[in-house]
């Protein structure tokens, strides 16, 4: 069972329960991987037999689509966080080894927290 799944035209990225991401087209697989950044676009590509664009495309759309969607009060100041895939409210989860911070929902998706500045 994946956690989720992200699909741009060819290649389709999924998260394993075990949070490991995992990239597919047709019947080829890559991964597990850590990480976006530890994915290499040349290598996915060629496992999977598609472009390095195709790859890469997906992995932006990932990116995306991870990101929580920010919520503002009439002031302009953050109020929270909503899931980018269900709209319902994200809550602290866990910190990253490299620093990310993660949200989840409670129907169970996670989203990473924008960047400062990000919107």
């Amino acid at each position: 069972m994946m956690v989720g799944e992200f699909e741009h035209k060819k290649v389709t990225i999924e998260i394993d329960p075990n949070g490991g991401i995992w990239f597919r087209a047709e019947d080829k697989k890559a991964g597990p991987f850590d990480s976006l950044t530890d994915a290499k676009l040349g290598v996915v590509a060629k496992e999977l037999g598609v472009s390095e664009k195709d790859v890469l495309l997906a992995k932006c759309k990932f990116r995306e689509q991870m990101t929580a969607k920010v919520e503002y009060d009439n002031l302009g100041l953050v109020k929270g966080y909503k899931c980018p895939i269900c709209g319902s409210e994200l809550k602290f989860s866990h910190q990253d080894d490299i620093g990310n911070v993660w949200l989840k929902c409670e129907k169970g998706h996670y989203a990473r927290k924008p960047a400062f500045g990000a919107s």
